[in-house]
């Protein structure tokens, strides 16, 4: 099976996923959770739990264009077009989505422990240190705070990984 990569209008995955889904489209938004301290004045230490896409502003579907376009009129408007590679569709291989599925609940386990200070910064090079891409080596593209946007050779995807389970390798 191959899954091909669409846009979609910023902080509306979830909206777009919920659409297609009802409209019986194959479509895959890997999400993570997240505690964010409350803005509202609560006990210290309360924290409320959003849900966060993995890839901000991207979903997967395994239906082409066409079938989309007519779903989008009506149901999802929010889907905005397919990425595009040297003027075809993107295809992912089912396998690396398959990847992206396994790693989801270990990358909620890492957001969910206790955080750790780090020194991490643009264009270092990183080592997973645990999980199903325990290993593997890439290099850090952007920081925000704990969230660190990690591009591995051999993959076209960018992945957005906590600190947690990354460390920085010697110079």
């Amino acid at each position: 099976m191959t899954w091909r990569l669409f846009t979609v209008v910023a902080n509306k995955e979830l909206v777009v996923e919920k659409d297609l889904t009802e409209a019986n489209i194959a479509v895959f938004c890997p999400k993570y959770q997240v505690k964010l301290r409350s803005r509202k004045k609560r006990p210290e230490g309360e924290f409320t739990i959003a849900v966060r896409p993995l890839f901000p502003g991207y979903i997967f579907s395994t239906h082409r264009l066409p079938d989309i376009e007519r779903i989008v009129k009506t149901e999802a408007p929010l889907l905005m077009r397919p990425v595009v590679f040297f003027g075809s569709q993107s295809q992912i291989s089912d396998d690396e989505v398959q990847r992206v599925k396994l790693i989801v609940d270990e990358f909620e386990e890492a957001l969910s422990g206790d955080i750790e200070p780090h020194d991490m910064k643009k264009d270092d090079t990183v080592v997973v240190k645990r999980g199903t891409m325990k290993g593997m080596i890439g290099k850090v593209l952007e920081v925000h705070g704990r969230m660190l946007a990690v591009q591995f050779p051999n993959s076209s995807l960018v992945w957005r990984l906590p600190s947690t389970i990354l460390h920085a390798q010697k110079r």
